[in-house]
């Protein structure tokens, strides 16, 4: 956890510092990725609203359809993967601590996960914000931790 705490600071300090146009990506490159979006309209009709008789496998994190998707004229087959909430970020945590952990502070990360990770730069939050989200889940966590053992 000190790792991720070092980690976090270090970025606040390149962010706050204005440092960071060394590891930050134009947003040209950004607009480029928006052109690969795929609009789910388009994704249940290659699927057939993702049809059984489309299924071409299934295993970590969901099932793998076949479809068929144009793009100016051109028409290409595709595999797409459905991912499954339930067999999510959660096969990705070591077994021997995924009870240790509570699932409100989980959510917390995998929210917060998935906020860092967004394509809409302003959707992004800034390290200031992720330190306090991460603080407020460890001391729940620790809350939690020393509630049950009250118990």
């Amino acid at each position: 956890m000190n790792r991720v705490i070092k980690s976090i600071e270090e970025a606040l300090y390149i962010q706050n510092n204005g440092v960071a146009s060394t590891i930050t990506q134009p947003d040209y490159q950004y607009e480029k990725l928006e052109r690969f979006l795929i609009p789910l309209k388009e994704i249940i009709l290659a699927t057939e609203d993702f049809s059984s008789k489309c299924q071409i496998g299934d295993g970590g994190f969901g099932v793998v359809y076949r479809g068929q998707l144009s793009n100016r004229g051109q028409t290409r087959t595709v595999a797409i993967k459905r991912l499954n909430p339930q067999d999510g970020l959660e096969k990705l945590i070591d077994p021997l601590i995924r009870d240790q952990i509570d699932s409100h502070c989980f959510y917390t990360f995998k929210e917060l996960a998935f906020e860092c990770i967004s394509l809409n730069l302003e959707e992004r939050p800034t390290m200031d914000t992720i330190m306090e989200r991460i603080e407020d889940a460890m001391d729940f966590q620790e809350h939690m931790k020393c509630k049950r053992m009250k118990s």
